[in-house]
């Protein structure tokens, strides 16, 4: 590894695809991407748990070995993104007195410890993100506290409770390929960090994460993190949907689905109250098309009319653009995006999926692509990898040089070839 460049690993084992992504930062502050690797998870994770941790393993040195070999680099120390449910997730408030007026990075990490006590459980232990954090110092918000004075420093902290199952098996998962885990982070945010700019942060939006076991919402409005919200729905019901409705199996029904995508058509002409979803769902039988089917199984016809596919792809998104819509009205957060809707993940590659929502909402929406690289390869400048991109941002943020305890503890878990080395004589000579 050079040592002019600092090289950071992440994993994201996601329900479809887990991903890797290798990165490096020049002295400068320049960020690169080096290499990268996404392989299908074959069912051995599913909602962030491990389902086969010989699978999972095999499958994550598989996206590893893939991705060290293009960047031409080693890495050691992985970032790894985590789910959750809204649950074991929230923001909390921790302080501290400063008693010589002088704030130090033990003053922050002071305040983080006691934000987090009311998120320990025997079965559980927080996890927080230093992205998502706001400081006050003496009640007034600052963007970094560090050399300021004052006598009272305040945090207001996210936290996930990381399940210590969930958080065993990942590591042993890792730990079985020869790789250590660095720091943990909560996807959501993760999503958000991978596609937000400074402007959505400050004017308000709300990230939707479409995953395809689930779905997380995060809103953002006074560069603060307002709330974060995960549903156990996500762009998997489209596929599952297909599959049962056409009698093809998942891959056809995939491929279906990013093919067709929603029917944007069967939405009705506006009126003067806004827009409203059409009576019916099927297209007039003089403009179908016959889509002819592949895999199906043993019996099932071996075509079918696109306004029947149409139909079942359109219900599925008028309920998910349903749900969100009352989440975001129930909590009074429309009037605080005036940035809009942003959405990312494998659901944002579904054609017209942000064109459904701002219809049904009547609120901008925009794809999430990812930021905060100065050149991104075009195989992963797509919505399904800004999340993975997040946890990289998140990353580099962690090991920053901000002067906190946290990024101290990036510079421990650096990636070099004397690494395994240390790990070594750590396992079975200290």
């Amino acid at each position: 590894m050079s040592k002019n460049k600092d090289i950071v690993g992440v994993i994201d084992f996601g329900s479809r695809a887990i991903r890797v992504i290798i990165g490096s930062r020049l002295r400068n502050g320049q960020t690169h991407i080096l290499g990268y690797s996404s392989v299908p998870t074959q069912d051995a994770v599913h909602f962030g748990a491990i389902q086969d941790i010989n699978l999972a393993g095999k499958l994550a040195n598989q996206a590893l070995t893939q991705a060290q070999a293009m960047a031409k680099e080693k890495t050691y120390y992985l970032y790894c993104g985590i789910q959750g449910s809204t649950e074991m997730s929230g923001i909390h408030d921790g302080k501290v007195e400063i008693e010589n007026g002088i704030i130090k990075p033990e003053h922050l990490e002071a305040a983080r410890h006691n934000a987090s006590l009311e998120c320990v459980t025997p079965e559980s232990r927080p996890v927080s993100c230093i992205k998502s954090e706001q400081w006050t110092v003496d009640d007034i918000r600052v963007a970094d506290p560090i050399g300021m004075q004052g006598h009272v420093l305040k945090g207001r902290i996210h936290f996930t409770r990381l399940s210590i199952f969930l958080e065993n098996n990942l590591r042993t998962c890792l730990e079985n390929q020869k790789k250590k885990i660095a720091d943990f982070v909560y996807m959501p945010l993760a999503a958000a960090h991978g596609c937000l700019t400074l402007e959505d942060i400050r004017l308000g939006a709300a990230v939707i994460n479409f995953g395809s076991t689930s779905t997380s919402i995060t809103v953002y409005n006074d560069n603060r993190l307002i709330a974060t919200e995960v549903f156990k729905w996500g762009s998997g019901h489209y596929v599952g949907d297909i599959a049962a409705v056409l009698n093809v199996y998942f891959e056809e029904a995939v491929e279906l689905l990013l093919d067709y995508g929603i029917n944007i058509d069967l939405f009705e002409t506006p009126t003067k109250g806004g827009f409203k979803l059409s009576s019916t769902s099927i297209a007039p039988p003089d403009s179908d098309v016959t889509i002819k089917l592949h895999k199906t199984v043993t019996g099932a016809p071996g075509t079918v009319a696109k306004s029947k596919l149409d139909a079942v792809i359109f219900e599925r998104s008028k309920q998910f653009a349903a749900l969100i819509e009352d989440y975001l009205k129930t909590n009074n957060y429309l009037m605080k995006l005036s940035r809009g809707l942003i959405i990312t993940g494998g659901g944002a590659a579904v054609s017209n999926q942000d064109k459904i929502l701002e219809k049904t909402i009547g609120i901008s929406t925009r794809i999430g692509l990812p930021l905060g690289f100065n050149e991104l390869p075009d195989a992963i400048n797509t919505p399904e990898w800004a999340p993975t991109i997040g946890i990289l941002n998140y990353a580099f943020a962690h090991r920053g040089g901000t002067g906190t305890a946290s990024a101290k503890n990036g510079r421990q878990t650096k990636n070099s070839f004397l690494t395994p080395i240390k790990w070594f004589f750590n396992d079975f000579i200290w």
